[in-house]
């Protein structure tokens, strides 16, 4: 055999294997920025294994001792809700997002149960801020869960703190409404006179609650919160705007921000008044209120499961398919 020939060989061979070489390098390359992508989310074994005991944790207090749970939540609070907010939010300009409805009302189910705790309020106080707790966190709180896909993620803090705001006020109004007699014998009279409420009081005092938060809210929005984004802060608003691209669909497409902000404000509203209609059956039936969580929790597993899956398998091939329709732009085009 020629000798020419043979070096001729040898030489492409070199050459497209130091190309299956970048190529696989370049592929290599995009895996470990996308396993990057998820430490830098939390994903390590310390942060899962805290994930898996804190839903533990949860599920054998409530079993157990459902009279205790809300004492668990107040603990739990004190990192899901404010460490957040000063450890997280506020370093990153995002405190404002703690305005919105979900998380100001943690806050103030936080300090509702610490004046429970320490029996600082008068029965009657207590009915009502009761009856806004329950209203509240089977309404729009507990909706929020199916809406807005929740997941049941054990590594990334926050989807485990927005997971909690939603369901654990839920899970404690549930262990103190349907079981009054362990709850009476464990606290006294702490909640007492709430009982004696009816669905009209459940639903009167709760959505009006809602009503000052939502005016107050509206009114900040409309007059200060449109022009925070432009000084670098964010708020709730923005961030859903941006991430679902209001200005592409209806029927936000083509208005004015203040515009654009009332919309969205009318249909929370809406929204919300609905779910407090929900919140009186979970009131009256302790079947339907055990069977609304469970279809809640049983939607945030199926969301993080789903998350994993992709995690596992697709993140990966998904990397590799973007590698190749980036070469496959890049390869020069035969002319005729």
């Amino acid at each position: 055999m020629d000798p020419t020939y043979v070096h001729q060989g040898e030489t492409m061979h070199k050459r497209a294997s130091g190309g299956r070489d970048v190529i696989l390098q370049e592929a290599l390359n995009k895996i470990s920025s996308k396993v990057s992508h998820f430490e830098e989310e939390g994903l390590r074994k310390t942060s899962f294994s805290i994930g898996v005991v804190n839903v533990a944790l949860t599920a054998y207090v409530i079993g157990k001792w459902p009279e205790f749970y809300w004492v668990l939540y107040l603990v739990k609070a004190i990192v899901m809700v404010f460490y957040k907010l000063f450890f997280v939010w506020y370093p990153a300009r995002q405190h404002y997002f703690f305005l919105d409805f979900c998380w100001i009302s943690n806050g103030i189910f936080f300090f509702l149960f610490l004046l429970l705790l320490f029996k600082l309020t008068s029965p009657s106080v207590t009915q009502n801020l009761f009856l806004i707790f329950f209203a509240v966190a089977n309404g729009p709180l507990a909706w929020s869960v199916i809406a807005l896909q929740n997941k049941l993620v054990f590594h990334n803090f926050e989807w485990t703190s927005t997971l909690f705001i939603h369901m654990s006020p839920g899970l404690a109004s549930w262990g103190i409404h349907w079981n009054r007699e362990k709850v009476l014998e464990a606290w006294g009279s702490r909640f007492e006179a709430y009982a004696e409420a009816s669905t009209a009081d459940l639903f009167l005092v709760g959505w009006g609650y809602y009503c000052v938060w939502w005016a107050c809210f509206t009114a900040w929005m409309l007059l200060r919160g449109l022009h925070y984004p432009e000084l670098g802060y964010e708020t709730v608003f923005d961030a859903l705007a941006k991430a679902h691209k209001f200005e592409e669909i209806k029927p936000f497409k083509g208005r004015g921000l203040r515009t654009q902000i009332i919309i969205y404000m009318a249909l929370h509203f809406l929204g919300c008044t609905l779910t407090f209609g929900w919140s009186c059956l979970m009131w009256k039936s302790q079947i339907a209120h055990t069977a609304f969580l469970s279809l809640c929790f049983l939607s945030a597993v199926v969301q993080g499961s789903s998350w994993y899956l992709y995690a596992i398998q697709r993140a990966a091939i998904k990397q590799i398919e973007m590698l190749m329709d980036d070469k496959t732009r890049a390869a020069p085009k035969n002319s005729v």
